[in-house]
């Protein structure tokens, strides 16, 4: 069964670091990843910058190879404020990315579009597109398809959270299928159980990159970062 995974940059006190008991303490290895336990997650890992990056792994349903099942889109009424804003962006980017020659183009503002959506069921502000990222989450992508490990270059592109979408079969499955599924999650805890649901509905961050690489087999990898 097809997968999505999810991780997150703690940010605490307006800093980056590991949260042990609320405090805010220099990332160790052993409290990154004690920490990260104690809030239901398979682990922790300290990255560059010092933050402490929890994860989790997650059921993709459909016609993957997971232990749980997503059928269901979240649901909600739509802010009509949030659906103007949200058009307004995506027509002022098709405008902007019309000469891009860009392959992907088509796929990342899908991708955008799609989560600015599902925010917009929840009367939520939609996110900017990341664009200055867009060839360094490419990048993370690749190399997580050569390591065959999700979230393995994660924080490379500066990115506070990152959900990614591993050996699916197309580009446009990333841009429905997978999504959907993340945003079924729906709201709760523990993390390891909605963290995608919340790093695509959070308030925390204003802007999203989709990055996208497909493999000599086919299998394509497509990571969503935010900021």
């Amino acid at each position: 069964m097809r997968v999505a995974v999810a991780w997150i940059a703690l940010v605490v006190g307006g800093m980056l670091g590991c949260d042990e008991g609320g405090g805010n303490v220099a990332c160790t290895a052993e409290g990154c990843n004690s920490f990260c336990q104690s809030q239901g997650l398979a682990g922790g890992t300290c990255i560059e910058d010092g933050s402490c990056a929890c994860t989790g792994d997650w059921d993709g349903g459909g016609d993957g190879d997971g232990d749980g099942s997503l059928d269901e889109v979240g649901a909600g009424d739509a802010d009509a404020d949030a659906d103007a804003d949200a058009d307004a962006d995506a027509d002022a980017d098709a405008d902007a990315d019309a000469d891009s020659g860009d392959p992907l183009e088509p796929y990342r503002q899908q991708c955008v579009d799609a989560i600015n959506r599902y925010r917009a069921t929840e009367g939520k502000a939609p996110y900017s597109r990341w664009r200055e990222a867009e060839t360094c989450t490419d990048g993370e992508a690749r190399s997580d398809s050569e390591t065959g490990t999700a979230h393995g270059a994660f924080g490379s592109c500066g990115e506070w959270a990152q959900n990614e979408c591993p050996r699916w079969g197309s580009l446009e499955d990333t841009v429905t299928g997978c999504l959907a599924q993340m945003w079924a999650e729906g709201p709760g805890e523990p993390f390891s159980e909605h963290g995608h649901y919340i790093n695509m509905s959070s308030t925390s961050y204003s802007r999203v990159v989709c990055g996208f690489y497909t493999t000599s087999g086919g299998e394509v990898w497509a990571i969503q970062n935010f900021q």
